[in-house]
């Protein structure tokens, strides 16, 4: 019943095909579209159902939730580069003791990368 234009990716985790499973017909009070992952032990799966709409309405929604993918956001270069040297600052800095150069080259690259809505972790040494 899937239409050729609309083809399943592949498991997101895994890699494997998912199958789909179509629940009641147009004769039944519900319908439903069940699309998971078909290696045991993986759990990813998506359940589109309605009352109001057909069984193909039920089949395009499941089948678009189930090839979404999240794109994580890209660093540019710049601030991956400004990273790296604050890495190496850091290095230095906590060699020579001069951790108040280091506190406020981490607070820069805090705010850039703020701005990309991402986070760094402070490993703090005593």
């Amino acid at each position: 019943m899937m239409s050729e234009d609309k083809k399943l990716k592949p498991c997101p985790f895994c890699g494997a095909i998912p199958s789909l499973e179509y629940i009641g017909n147009a004769h039944t009070p519900k319908r439903a579209v069940h699309i998971s992952c078909s290696t045991v032990g993986c759990t990813v799966e998506i359940r589109v159902a309605a009352v109001r709409n057909n069984q193909e309405w039920c089949e395009r929604h499941a089948i678009d939730k189930w090839n979404a993918r999240h794109t994580p956001p890209q660093i540019p270069q710049a601030t991956r580069e400004r990273y790296e040297e604050y890495k190496q600052l850091r290095e230095l800095s906590n060699y020579y003791g001069e951790k108040q150069k280091s506190k406020m080259f981490m607070q820069e690259i805090r705010k850039v990368l703020a701005d990309f809505g991402l986070d760094i972790e402070d490993n703090k040494q005593t």
